[in-house]
C-alpha cells in the first residue's frame, strides 16, 4: 500500500487559492462560508468546518495514527521524482512522473508579506507560498494538520526547502 502526501504548509496556501479561484462554487456548498479572503482568515474558516472538503481535510486517517507501518511506502510530493525511481526498483514498477501540469499558480517575485490581504489584491502577482506565512499563521497551520505534521514528518523549514524545486 503506497501513499502519497503533501507538505501541510503548502497545501494549506495551495487549498486557499483553490477556494479563491473557485468562489462561487464553494459559496454556494459552504452557504456563504467564504468570500473574498485573506489567507489568515481562510484558515480561521476551515479550522471549524465540521465536514471539510477533500482539498483541505486532514491527510492521515485514524488508521495511521493507530498502525504507523500501515502503509508500505508514504511518498511526499516534494520528493516524488526520487520516490518515484526507489518505488520502480522495489516494486518492478515502470511508474513515470510527469511534472507538466496546467493548473499550477504562476508565482511571482514578490517578496512581501500577503497572509493578511484579501485574494482580490494578490490574485494577479502570487508569491511564493512563504510568504503567506507569519509565525501567527503558521501556528494555525501547525493546529489544523497537527495529525499530518507529526505523522508524515514535515516541518516548516521543508517549505523553505522545496519553495525553489
Amino acid at each position: 500500500k503506497i501513499k502519497f502526501v503533501r507538505n501541510p504548509y503548502t497545501r494549506a496556501v495551495s487549498s486557499y487559492l483553490h477556494v479563491m479561484d473557485n468562489l462561487e462554487k464553494y459559496k454556494n456548498i459552504y452557504k456563504n462560508a467564504f468570500s473574498d479572503m485573506s489567507f489568515f482568515n481562510f484558515l480561521k474558516k476551515i479550522k471549524d468546518i465540521k465536514k471539510p472538503n477533500g482539498h483541505w481535510q486532514k491527510q492521515s486517517r485514524r488508521i495511521e495514527k493507530q498502525n504507523i507501518n500501515f502503509f508500505d511506502k508514504i511518498i511526499k510530493i516534494e520528493e516524488i521524482e526520487k520516490e518515484i525511481e526507489e518505488v520502480n526498483k522495489i516494486y518492478n514498477t515502470s511508474f513515470i512522473y510527469n511534472r507538466n501540469s496546467s493548473h499550477h499558480t504562476k508565482k511571482s517575485d514578490n517578496i512581501d508579506f500577503v497572509g493578511n490581504i484579501k485574494y482580490s489584491i494578490i490574485k494577479n502577482n502570487i508569491p511564493d507560498y512563504i510568504y503567506f506565512y507569519n509565525n501567527k499563521i503558521k501556528n494555525m497551520v501547525d493546529i489544523i494538520y497537527g495529525d499530518d505534521i507529526k505523522i508524515y514528518k514535515y516541518k516548516f523549514s521543508d517549505l523553505i526547502k522545496y519553495m525553489c524545486n
